[in-house]
């Protein structure tokens, strides 16, 4: 089956956000086209950014969406990362530490559904959709 995508086509859901944001490789200069599962992961995963958006009432710069599996290995992710499946975005949000913003969004991941990695100094934020293991925690180690 053959999905058309327009790369400039806001992402269902997330009305703030573009395909081409979530499918750009800035190491390669290109986008990924990735299978028909990682679209719906996408659309999860975005919806949710949405969410964080509207909550800082400010815009957000996707710096990693998607990552195909050699992508990933070539920048340094992890092994089993959740960017190749779709499940998983990178963001900043100027004019708000990236510290800043895992502190007001640590109170709320139960009740988005959100995972975070806990990187004090990072320039990013990672959240991904994944469920937390059985010890239930949503602020993790890389």
């Amino acid at each position: 089956m053959a999905i058309k995508l327009c790369l400039d086509e806001l992402i269902p859901g997330a009305t703030h956000f573009r395909w081409g944001e979530f499918l750009y490789l800035p190491q390669w200069g290109v986008h990924a086209f990735p299978p028909l599962e990682v679209y719906l992961n996408l659309v999860q995963t975005a919806s949710k950014l949405h969410w964080i958006r509207e909550y800082f009432r400010r815009p957000v710069l996707v710096t990693s969406g998607y990552r195909p599996a050699k992508y990933n290995v070539e920048i340094g992710g992890s092994r089993y990362s959740c960017h190749i499946k779709g499940m998983a975005v990178d963001f900043q949000i100027p004019g708000v530490a990236p510290d800043e913003v895992r502190v007001q969004l640590l109170p709320l991941l139960d009740h988005l559904s959100l995972r975070m990695e806990d990187l004090p100094g990072a320039s990013w934020v990672h959240i991904d959709i994944k469920e937390p293991l059985t010890n239930g925690k949503r602020f993790f180690k890389p």
